[in-house]
């Protein structure tokens, strides 16, 4: 853990400014989560309903269709503005970091008239290195979170619809 400690710290510092867009990044994945949970209940409701399970009219079929395509387009918006909001973020970012990074790199001090670094060395840090550096906390980590409330949510849903099942 101490050797990790550095580099938390180093992305907790970097992040500053993006962190709320991080937090909103992953409420949006949690109500995706929502909203596709309550597609599928939403599913075996119509469904019940539909073979007589349950007692019900056409006019409950057609609600149980209509809030089924509100939680499909909910979930087609919500997934389109986590695409947006990070995509901003991470560009933004990704700038704020090459712009540090270069400045940094070009007031090293040159050693026998020439710097300590290759120019392929540091084209490559202020690209793939830098892109890596921002994906993680506004992207990888995000997703990370949601993941991991969408396993334990689906086993809740799953026990809660049917012992068995989970």
């Amino acid at each position: 853990m101490k050797r990790i400690a550095p580099y938390l710290r180093y992305l907790w510092r970097i992040s500053a400014g993006f962190r709320l867009t991080a937090l909103l990044r992953t409420l949006l994945g949690i109500l995706r989560v929502g909203a596709m949970l309550a597609f599928v209940w939403l599913s075996k409701t119509a469904i019940d309903c539909a073979t007589g399970r349950i007692a019900s009219g056409s006019d409950d079929l057609t609600l149980w269709f209509a809030l089924m395509v509100a939680c499909l387009l909910s979930d087609l918006v919500m997934a389109q503005w986590i695409k947006h909001i990070e995509a901003r973020a991470v560009v933004r970012m990704d700038n704020r970091v090459n712009r540090r990074l270069f400045n940094v790199l070009m007031t090293l001090p040159l050693v026998n008239g020439r710097q300590g670094f290759h120019s392929g060395d540091m084209i490559n840090r202020l690209t793939l290195d830098v892109r890596t550096l921002t994906w993680f906390p506004l992207s990888q980590l995000p997703s990370m979170v949601v993941l991991i409330v969408q396993l334990v949510a689906t086993f809740i849903f799953l026990a809660w619809l049917n012992p068995y099942l989970a």
